[in-house]
């Protein structure tokens, strides 16, 4: 829910996607939206048994199919959603992800690295000065995760080094360092975050560590106006049933639960 309100605050028209959905239902979407948000939570990314993966993964292929021929389509991953997009980077090699972190329902800062892209592009997420000094105070981000990516396996993989840059990285409570920040090279607009910039928003449950302070405000109204913009430059998505269609498809067509002081204290039933 609280993702929903994250993509709505900045513009955003929010259709849900179905990962149980066959290959034509996920075209069929596919066709009438203009970006993908990979939201976090707990699912397997096990390419080999996972339906979610493979859900994800068909959609991701169309996205890399619209941009390499000039139909721009954005992509954000929060979490498992830049878990994910990292597992399908590489091929659909889950060993890329890292277990063990300890970094459940935590508030802290992150460390920016220098732009290894010459002449970096405005289109970096990294590009607003407000932001960037934001993500450097203390507790300026949320993470929720027991797996990430480490920065060394960027380095040694050769398909995940040719697919994303890392913007920044960041460290559990052990100082075990992991990936907070990458986006795709070349411009192609696919970007991702370990952790959860709609969190500090949105959230007020007692069952995490959420700060509501400045910093991370900024950031998530930053990253929020960030992803719209992309997805406002990206192709215009048309469902074949035209205004009728998309409003039966909107996120308010399903049943909105109030669950009071939980870990999601808003939830949608479909």
């Amino acid at each position: 829910m609280k993702k929903v309100k994250w993509a709505e605050s900045a513009g955003a028209r929010v259709v849900p996607i179905r990962y149980g959905s066959k290959p034509v239902e996920l075209e069929a979407v596919f066709n009438g939206i203009s970006g993908l948000l990979l939201p976090g939570g707990g699912a397997s990314l096990d390419p080999r048994s996972s339906q979610y993966y493979k859900a994800a993964a068909h959609l991701l292929d169309l996205a890399e199919h619209a941009n390499a021929h000039g139909q721009r389509f954005a992509v954000f991953g929060t979490c498992l959603g830049w878990e994910l997009l990292a597992v399908w980077a590489s091929g659909g090699n889950a060993s890329v992800l890292e277990g063990g972190y300890d970094d459940e329902g935590r508030m802290h800062s992150l460390r920016l690295l220098p732009r290894v892209t010459p002449g970096a592009s405005s289109q970096t997420m990294l590009a607003n000065a407000d932001l960037r000094r934001a993500l450097l105070e203390a507790d300026s981000t949320f993470y929720s995760h027991e797996f990430g990516v480490l920065p060394e396996t960027v380095l040694r993989n050769p398909e995940l080094k040719r697919a994303f840059n890392v913007l920044a990285t960041a460290k559990d409570a052990r100082a075990k360092e992991f990936v907070a920040m990458a986006q795709a090279w070349d411009g192609k607009p696919f970007y991702g975050v370990q952790f959860h910039p709609e969190k500090p928003l949105f959230e007020w449950t007692t069952k995490a560590n959420i700060s509501h302070a400045d910093a991370p405000i900024t950031v998530g109204r930053a990253l929020a106006a960030f992803f719209n913009d992309e997805v406002r430059k990206s192709r215009p998505g048309r469902f074949a049933g035209g205004e009728r269609e998309a409003f039966q498809r909107d996120i308010h067509a399903a049943k909105l639960t109030y669950l009071g002081d939980a870990y999601f204290s808003e939830v949608y039933v479909f």
